[in-house]
């Protein structure tokens, strides 16, 4: 018979040994891939510890306190023909009002070693009415450094804003009563400065609720209460 007439077949050792060396090689396989999630797993651990044992230090070293915020005043514009407005016997024309609000607030950072930047850009000062949007503004940007006070104005201003019947009744009761109530919401990106690091911003929030006296620039604060919300951990209160 002719050579490449015959047919030859590989002894059934061969295939054993083919299918011990495929199961060896999935078996270093799935080795390989445990040990590097294990090694990912420890990596992520010892990060977390790093980041946590950092965190500490700052708090043991820089004692972190939470700013304090107070709304000083209130002046208030372009408000006043609501008590004329209200008071005709006739019909109340459906006039529209541009609302200014000056909010003059102190804030105070007691941190020693800590900074506060107050960006700007980002930033939202709203000053409402019974739920009722009047004026919307922008918290001014700057730096405050350790243990300083600052006193600053945040303008809000509207424009074209109609109330109804209603509304247009209750805030003309409440200027003749002497008693106004507002309420005063800030949103204001801000970054701490520890050292020679700034951290990434994060929001702060405060809401205000704020009675004045009069719809005047010359109105007198009755009464507050402020609320600050932020999101910095290490903060105290």
């Amino acid at each position: 018979m002719p050579k490449d007439k015959v047919f030859r077949v590989p002894p059934p050792e061969n295939a054993r040994l083919f299918q011990h060396y495929t199961r060896r090689a999935r078996r270093r396989a799935r080795c390989s891939c445990a040990r590097v999630c294990s090694w990912l797993l420890l990596a992520l651990v010892l990060l977390a510890a790093a980041l946590a044992a950092s965190a500490a230090v700052v708090y043991l070293v820089f004692k972190p306190r939470q700013p304090d915020y107070t709304l000083l005043s209130l002046a208030v514009s372009g408000l006043g023909g609501i008590l004329g407005n209200a008071s005709s016997t006739a019909a109340p024309a459906p006039v529209s009002f541009s609302p200014e609000f000056d909010a003059t607030v102190r804030a105070d950072n007691p941190n020693g070693k800590i900074g506060v930047h107050y960006e700007g850009g980002g930033s939202h000062v709203a000053v409402s009415y019974g739920g009722v949007r009047l004026a919307d503004g922008a918290w001014p940007a700057f730096y405050q450094g350790p243990r300083n006070v600052t006193v600053l104005v945040a303008t809000a201003k509207g424009l074209g804003i109609r109330f109804s019947e209603r509304l247009l009744g209750d805030i003309a009761a409440a200027g003749r009563l002497r008693s106004v109530p507002f309420d005063v919401d800030v949103k204001v990106p801000v970054r701490l400065q520890v050292g020679g690091v700034r951290t990434w911003a994060v929001p702060v929030r405060v809401r205000c609720a704020v009675v004045v006296d009069r719809l005047a620039a010359d109105a007198k604060v009755v009464s507050k209460s402020c609320r600050v919300k932020a999101r910095f951990l290490f903060w105290k209160d």
